[in-house]
């Protein structure tokens, strides 16, 4: 296939799939924000910056990344850390911006801390933009139906809820539970199917922290997710090791393996490397794809579609030497 061709493929391909209308990050839980809005707020801490950046499908036709998709979020936590506002930025990227999906987000997360169990509920708005630009389409293509697309905007509004429980063996389970779409807004980028609303999603996640020793602690995994007649499953886990013994700025690395799987059948294998040193995480991972989609779509040149995703979170505090013993938030890691 030519890489014009390929152009409107890809394009074809974001519009009419359902489950690409949302963002899809391997390193989910680097991106609490969109996640689940409960999690807006959920460390220990004043701040919280962060930054991820999705590359898919380099060397198909040319030496760059076919879609690229780069995020920025920040929060802040105020009222002794039980009430929290984030924000977020996602630009979602197909072909160097032939085809663009801008979304912003408004996120408030509010705890409920008992003496093991700590409840959070969040809820967030936000607002979508979809835009193509037509100068990098091939005319041929444009003349053959010069009123295919409209650029689109959108309102929609997600709600969340998260749990964690300690117990006395310091051992941590947690959970949660997101539900967006509220509000079904017309997603639809075809111009002859204006009556498409986009369905409901709903997203369960759970996981734990499981202490092996003063070094290891085993982080398992997992995620669901279904929307329509689509659905995925996450499911992995990270070694989190313990480098140095210091009462301040420890350095911890982190290893795990992740695979995605649609419809019960395996998609992606997934494994993922970073540190933790004081208040700072940098991780990296590699999607390796497992299914035969370079050759049903004969679009890769029988190259493997590869997937590179890098992210990096900082938490801040106003007061270096202020303690937060008394209302710790635990922060989950998978």
């Amino acid at each position: 296939m030519n890489y014009k061709k390929l152009i409107l493929y890809s394009i074809f391909w974001v519009a009419f799939d359902l489950e690409a209308q949302d963002f899809h990050f391997s390193q989910f839980y680097a991106s609490p924000l969109t996640l689940n809005p409960a999690l807006t707020g959920r460390f220990n801490g004043d701040y919280r910056l962060g930054a991820i950046h999705r590359s898919q499908w380099n060397g198909i036709q040319s030496n760059s990344f076919l879609y690229q998709t780069p995020g920025v979020s920040s929060e802040f936590n105020f009222f002794n850390q039980k009430a929290s506002l984030g924000v977020l930025a996602i630009n979602d990227q197909t072909n160097d911006k032939t085809f663009n999906t801008f979304l912003g987000g408004l996120s408030f997360g509010y705890k409920i801390l008992f003496e093991r169990l700590q409840l959070s509920f969040g809820i967030q708005g936000t607002y979508s933009t979809t835009y193509l630009d037509r100068n990098k389409i091939t005319q041929g293509a444009l003349q053959i139906e010069p009123t295919t697309f409209e650029n689109i905007e959108n309102f929609d509004f997600n709600s969340g809820i998260f749990a964690n429980y300690n117990f006395e063996d310091e051992n941590i389970l947690y959970f949660g539970l997101a539900v967006n779409h509220l509000l079904s807004p017309n997603d639809n980028f075809v111009i002859k199917a204006r009556d498409n609303k986009l369905p409901i999603k709903i997203i369960f996640h759970s996981g734990s922290e499981i202490i092996l020793n003063d070094k290891i602690k085993l982080i398992p995994g997992f995620l669901f997710a279904f929307q329509a007649n689509a659905s995925e499953s996450n499911l992995g886990g990270t070694i989190n090791y313990k480098l140095t013994d210091k009462s301040e700025n420890n350095l911890f690395l982190n290893f795990g393996i992740w695979s995605r799987f649609n419809y019960l059948k395996a998609e992606s294998f997934i494994p993922k490397f970073g540190l933790d040193y004081s208040n700072l995480r940098l991780l990296f991972s590699y999607d390796y794809n497992i299914t035969n989609i370079q050759n049903a779509t004969n679009i890769s040149n029988n190259k493997t579609p590869n997937t590179f995703e890098v992210s990096l979170n900082i938490i801040i505090q106003r007061n270096k030497v202020k303690e937060y013993e008394d209302c710790y938030i635990f922060n989950p890691r998978f």
